[in-house]
């Protein structure tokens, strides 16, 4: 027991890295069965903040060594279970060990069986202690890899593969295909099956069915690869790390970026999962940096573009083509302009505008356009213009002529000049100096180097202003460059470059300029203002939205070294090449016997490869998959399980992966996903496919199934790429009738390819058609789907528990006494997909957001003046302004009840601008702040002065009708003619504010999309054509529909058109979710009030006429049965009335949540209901018709007749109006409402436009005919 008490006590004092290995109970009795792989380790792959993809490996071992036998027994302490339960060890803390994960499990499942039957079976099961680095079932695997100071075993793979160069001796091969490649060590490689060349020399069994591919179509959202690959539209370029398509086609950014270095990283997708040949790596190892550049310009053609397109790129730009030295014009410049905009497709950026930020900034951008016969570029124009503003002010470059947008920028002098004179040395005492503003650009040299005439010396070169140091009385290259500057050579004939310089200077290099960025400290004051002066700027060739000052955004970019630095190359120089023996796998030993000092290596191998050193290429299917959630489950947690079956009669799931999906947490991540065959080769027979399995994980309730067949099955690689939407809560699972599921239920894949189904097996039963029984081994709160191919249960986890068998608990949520997550938020334990330090997730609830829902969202409290017009709903737009970025815009929707000028809502993003629009395109400024602060409230009072103005109501109808390239340059005069009244105005495309800057007011604009347009991921809520829109096109957290005319309500489920205002349209709005009774608006109780008096009244009433008209005498006629029916009718729609208003206003309060109650009440009242008011007309009216028949007959008046004739009437009266209505019960159905500020449950009725008209029809036959038929009586 010592030792035992030494093991916790170091374990707790020491950390070292955990490893679990997995799968180590894998040889089953038949050896025939033995697993493929086994023995395994599971490491995240080193993701940063940038990528948007997760993913898992498994290095597993291939070799057989059930026939080894390892004694280490008396090496390392071992405990027996039963000796590891009296000291009250947990499973949890064998876990943390780095005990085998199955080991961890069979100790679990020991003490769940010691605490419920005492059964003691497994107590004599051994658990063995490993010292790091040694680990395994006996501690028999030992990592020889430099490990130190490593706290993971996800660090110490990922400094495995990092720093060394692999440098293979031989390649590695794919074997499950018969090629004759030539002598060794030539193989065939997996890429080169279908590259569009024949590889094998005894024939073209490489490229035999590429055909196929060939003709392969896509669907009209997915993008289709050069190879034939279909892939997600939205998938296309949209990460710069990684690409979708085999053959790299989708991304040219993975070809030419140099962060990228491939074959020396871990292999995760991005390095393996692709058919770029090594040799064209090799050529980026090898080549210079330019040459890699302008290659992969020119031979990363995109073919769909056409051939004009490139050269007149190649002729405007003056790049030569590639095989030749010498650039060939092609085209003159405006017919070069003309074929790029005819022909060129919109990859490119040649904006036809310019943005607000870079109109008149002295440095002319856009080549000029022929506009009302006058040559217009964005710096035409320009005299309205203030040059000086918060994107030119200090940002290095001279803006305005006489330079005042620089004024008082140079901070380091201690010489303080006026607000109109510049810094600048004196010629004559070489000393700084204030020289005024009216003396710049005036042709006339001032100041030493000439930086008084900055465009003596400078010169355009793309984005860069070469500067220099101006020599005075010097014909000759009169411009010196900075590095020349203090260098005790004299580069101009009067030494003006030297004669500022300090004399008695020592520590410098001979030759050697002060304006080296190393000699910094030690420049004198003048040294450093004129090395500034004439260094080289660079323009920001784009400049974004800001609220305040951008800053100082030019960078040195003098090359005072002339070497290209190349950060990636140089990187590799550090590299030690070394051949490694398990190629792309992870180097172990195994220690057979430690007191003979017994060793063998081994290799675990990642899922692309196999073999006792990893030398085999794998076939395999690498799944790329991406989750959409609808809005009703954006914080609903997911348990998905991918597989890969066959459609054998075993159904076989040959492997699987199982995660967890939080939309809010994980909208943008695609999952990579390795799926390998149970055999090798994989039987080419069979049919395979991914088959997808999605939970909630907390209720475990299905959300449904979907199928995605694997086409091809002649490629050794599948590359599949996916997106995939989760079905709508309560949406009903689409079940089939077939009677082949003998132990299981039909059901419809969601996604139904092909109307394919699949029978879903009950406990114990697996196979296609549930005939196969098996032992399911997972926990009791778990649910088992289905068994592996190596006879092992497939669980679904609850969301606190974790393992094979799900029979371990995660503890993170129940720390700090259930305070992991703060102010009410729900804690979740991360999954293994995860690669952060964080390994919980909080939902946080309304009003709360950050980690741990520790941070209050913004209260905004928004109330308007009398004199502005608000519309039942307002749209609500925060602008969040990003540095470099273009402003993030998110928008939200509100009800305004009648008689209210209030509104509050909560906010959690940040936001700078936030602005109201009513109506159509009217908008209102309602908060501006420089810096945003979190958890705060924001009061504000709406005035008519804040309204944004249409550039219609502030300049004429000429002016409106130019061009926006002229428009815009006036667009800071609406600012000061009304610079007390007007915050802000827009046009088509912008939104501009109003803004105080050097005692002047000018306007500053970003663009604004007016028309929002947002289809809500394809999967719109709304009901009657209502249109869908999201806060963000991106990770959306709240949606809203805009109705149609005549529809209202959240999801536009409710109308006033025709006959369909109904008592949950008037009053359900008005009921106020989980607030009692008491407490809910006026309206409502007094709604309450009135109901039940008329209920009871009716109540009375009809069973007082019951009671009357219940009479032998009476109904001996027929308007005795007559009004006897109605009598019942009266009873029957006062009892109706009273169930629907309770009904409606316990569910709009939240009381009443049982969904099958509501589901019938909903299909029966409103039909019932409208079945008895109609029936009540038509018998009243049929009392008129028997009295006005009584009257005309007189004394032929025959009772036995009208009697008899009243029973059938009611009868035919019965069938004809349950008949004209009965289509009502099958359009009526339940929808969930849900957002932020509460959830509530609407029935609907939705009919066809055709059966909308006979609805209106039969509303108005049932309502008049009776109508009419009492006015004739009368």
């Amino acid at each position: 027991m010592k030792y035992l008490f030494s093991l916790v006590l170091l374990h707790s004092i020491f950390g070292s890295p955990q490893i679990n290995l997995h799968y180590t109970d894998w040889v089953s009795e038949s050896e025939s069965n033995n697993a493929l792989q086994h023995d395994y380790l599971r490491v995240t792959i080193s993701i940063d903040k940038a990528h948007l993809s997760r993913e898992i490996i498994s290095y597993c071992m291939n070799e057989l060594l059930a026939k080894v036998q390892i004694e280490n027994k008396d090496i390392f302490p071992k405990f027996t279970f039963c000796e590891l339960s009296k000291q009250n060890i947990t499973s949890q803390q064998l876990y943390f060990w780095s005990a085998p994960m199955d080991v961890v499990e069979r100790y679990q499942f020991y003490l769940n069986q010691l605490s419920t039957s005492n059964d003691k079976s497994l107590e004599t099961q051994v658990f063995y202690n490993c010292t790091f680095p040694r680990f395994g079932s006996m501690c028999q695997y030992e990592i020889t890899y430099n490990h130190k100071n490593h706290s993971s075993l996800h660090e110490i793979i990922h400094d495995y593969y990092k720093p060394n160069d692999y440098n293979a001796i031989h390649r590695t091969c794919y074997t499950h295909w018969q090629c004759n490649r030539g002598p060794f060590p030539a193989c065939l490689d997996w890429r080169e099956i279908c590259d569009g060349k024949v590889d094998c020399i005894d024939g073209k069994f490489d490229e035999e069915h590429c055909w196929e591919l060939e003709i392969n179509t896509c669907k009209d959202d997915e993008y289709r690869c050069m190879n034939g690959q279909c892939i997600p539209l939205s998938f296309f370029r949209d990460d710069v790390n990684t690409t979708d398509c085999l053959d790299n086609s989708d991304d040219y950014s993975v070809k030419n970026n140099e962060d990228h270095v491939y074959m020396y990283d871990e292999p995760s997708f991005r390095n393996e999962e692709n058919s770029y040949k090594f040799i064209q790596y090799q050529y980026f190892w090898m080549k210079e940096r330019d040459s890699f550049i302008f290659k992969a310009m020119h031979l990363a053609e995109d073919y769909t573009i056409r051939k004009q397109c490139l050269s007149a790129l190649r002729s405007i730009l003056k790049i030569p083509n590639y095989e030749e030295t010498i650039f060939i014009k092609t085209c003159e410049q405006r017919a070069c302009l003309e074929i790029i905009q005819n022909t060129c497709p919109d990859i490119f950026y040649f904006p036809n505008n310019i943005s607000f930020q870079t109109i008149c900034d002295g440095f002319t951008e856009l080549i000029s356009i022929l506009i009302e016969e006058k040559n217009e570029t964005d710096e035409t124009e320009c005299e309205q213009w203030s040059c000086n503003n918060i994107y030119t002010h200090c940002d290095g470059l001279w803006n305005c002529p006489n330079g005042e947008d620089e004024i008082g920028c140079y901070l380091i002098s201690t010489l303080n000049c006026s607000s109109d004179h510049h810094l600048c040395v004196s010629p004559d005492t070489n000393q700084l100096m204030c020289l005024s503003a009216k003396k710049i650009n005036d042709n006339k040299i001032d100041c030493l180097g000439a930086s008084d005439e900055p465009t003596l010396c400078q010169k355009r070169l793309g984005g860069q202003y070469l500067s220099g140091f101006y020599c005075t009385n010097q014909s000759f290259h009169p411009c010196v460059s900075q590095i020349e500057l203090c260098d005790r050579r004299e580069s101009c004939t009067h030494r003006d470059d030297e004669q500022f310089c300090e004399k008695n200077r020592t520590n410098t290099d001979f030759y050697r300029s002060i304006c080296f960025p190393e000699l910094l400290l030690i420049r004198s004051e003048v040294e450093h203002f004129l090395c500034q002066t004439a260094q080289n700027k660079w323009k920001q060739p784009i400049k974004y939205f800001s609220l305040d000052e951008i800053g100082k955004s030019v960078t040195d970019q003098t090359k005072i070294d002339t070497k290209v630095d190349f950060p990636t190359l140089n990187l590799m120089k550090t590299f030690q090449k070394y051949q490694r023996r398990c190629h792309r796998g992870f180097d172990l030993r195994v220690w057979l016997n430690n007191e003979k000092n017994l060793t063998r290596n081994t290799c675990l191998c990642p899922p692309s490869f196999y073999g006792d050193q990893c030398q085999y290429q794998n076939q395999r299917v690498s799944l790329t998959i991406q989750f959409q959630a609808l809005s009703d489950s954006w914080s609903t947690l997911f348990a998905i399980i991918v597989s890969l079956v066959d459609d054998s009669e075993e159904r076989i799931i040959h492997s699987y992966e199982q995660f967890t999906y939080l939309s809010t947490r994980d909208c943008k991540i695609k999952f990579n996903i390795y799926l390998l065959y149970s055999t090798r080769p994989k039987n080419e027979t069979k049919n395979y496919a991914i088959h997808i399995d999605i939970y909630e994980k907390i209720s475990l309730t299905y959300r449904g199934s979907l199928l995605y067949p694997i086409k091809f099955s002649f490629l050794p690689v599948h590359r599949l790429a996916y997106i995939v939407t989760i079905s709508r809560n309560n949406e009903n699972i689409q079940i089939c009738s077939s009677s082949q599921c003998i132990h299981g239920k039909c059901i419809i894949y969601s996604n139904n390819p092909q109307n394919n189904i699949f029978c879903q097996c009950n406990l114990g039963w697996s196979g296609r058609y549930c005939t196969i029984p098996h032992d399911c081994i997972c926990s009791s709160d778990s649910i088992c789907i289905g068994l592996s191919a190596y006879n092992r249960s497939i669980c679904v986890c609850s969301v606190h528990k974790f393992g094979y068998q799900c029979l371990l608990v995660n503890t993170i949520c129940q720390l700090n006494n259930n305070s992991t997550c703060l102010n009410g938020g729900q804690c979740i334990p991360v999954d293994e997909y995860m690669s952060s330090n964080q390994k919980f997730t909080c939902i946080c609830s309304k009003g709360y957001t950050g980690d741990q829902c520790e941070k209050v969202d913004n209260k905004i409290i928004l109330s308007f003046n009398k004199d502005i017009i608000l519309s039942p709903s307002i749209f609500i737009h925060f602008i969040e302004v990003i540095n470099d970025v273009t402003p993030r815009r998110m928008t939200t929707f509100r009800t305004i009840p009648l008689l209210q000028d209030l509104i509050i809502l909560y906010w959690s993003r940040p936001f700078h601008l936030v602005f109201i629009e009513v109506y159509n395109k009217i908008y209102y400024l309602a908060v501006i702040q420089k810096i945003y602060t979190r958890s705060t409230t924001i009061a504000t009072t709406i005035k008519s002065s804040d309204r944004c103005q249409h550039i219609n109501e502030l300049f004429n109808e000429s002016f409106v009708q130019m061009h926006r390239l002229r428009r815009i340059k006036y667009y800071h005069l609406p600012c000061q003619r009304n610079s007390s009244n007007l915050a802000c105005f827009y046009d088509n495309v912008s939104i501009c504010l109003c803004y105080n800057y050097d005692k002047q007011r000018i306007a500053n604009c970003f663009d604004f999309k007016h028309d929002m347009k947002s289809d809500c991921l394809g999967q719109s809520v709304c009901e009657n054509d209502g249109q869908c829109f999201q806060d963000t096109p991106h990770c959306p957290e709240r949606s809203l529909c805009i109705c149609r005319p005549c529809f209202y309500g959240t999801r536009c489920q409710f109308t006033t058109n025709g006959f369909g205002l109904s008592l949950d349209a008037i009053l359900g709005y008005q009921i106020q979710p989980n607030i009692n009774i008491i407490n809910q608006p006026n309206i409502v109780k007094i709604s309450l009030t009135l109901t039940s008096i008329l209920v009871i009244a009716g109540f009375i009433n009809g069973v007082l006429s019951l009671i009357t008209f219940n009479n032998k005498i009476i109904c001996e006629v027929g308007c005795g049965l007559y009004l006897l029916g109605s009598s019942i009718t009266t009873l029957l729609t006062t009892i109706l009335l009273g169930l629907k208003f309770w009904i409606l206003v316990l569910a709009q309060m939240s009381l009443l949540k049982n969904r099958l109650f509501l589901q019938i009440q909903c299909i029966s009242l409103d039909f019932l209901l409208r079945v008895c008011l109609n029936m009540d007309q038509w018998l009243n009216a049929s009392v008129a018709v028997e009295c006005t028949i009584t009257i005309i007959n007189a004394t032929h008046f025959r009772k036995k007749t009208s009697r008899k004739i009243a029973k059938i009437v009611i009868i035919i009266l019965l069938i004809f109006i349950i008949g004209t209505t009965i289509y009502d019960p099958f359009y009526r159905r339940l929808i969930d409402e849900e957002n932020e500020d509460d959830k509530r449950i609407w029935c609907i009725a939705t009919y066809p436009s055709s059966l909308q008209i006979f609805n209106s029809i039969i509303h108005i036959f049932h309502g008049l005919a009776p109508f009419i038929i009492n006015l004739i009586s009368a």
